[in-house]
C-alpha cells in the first residue's frame, strides 16, 4: 500500500486509520509527492487500495489520523 505526502521523506512507513475508529487502519509506504490541492496542504494522498482498506471509493474525502511507523 502506498501514498504521497509533500514533506514526509520517501520511504516513510504510516500506520493511517479512520478518525475516531480503532479498527479501521491501513500501513502505507510514502513513495510520491502532493496532494497539491489547496486546502489539503497538510493532507495525505492515499492510493486506491489503501482507501478501499478504509472506506468506499465513492466516499471521496475522508478524515484520517496517521502516525509514523518507521
Amino acid at each position: 500500500m502506498i501514498a504521497a505526502h509533500r514533506t514526509l521523506p520517501f520511504g516513510t512507513m504510516l500506520k493511517v486509520s479512520l478518525a475516531g475508529s480503532k479498527t479501521r487502519f491501513v500501513t502505507v509506504k510514502i513513495v510520491d509527492r502532493g496532494p497539491y490541492i489547496r486546502g489539503r496542504e497538510n493532507g495525505i494522498d492515499l492510493s486506491a487500495g489503501a482507501f478501499k482498506k478504509l472506506a468506499q471509493l465513492e466516499a471521496g474525502l475522508l478524515q484520517v489520523n496517521w502516525t509514523v511507523l518507521k
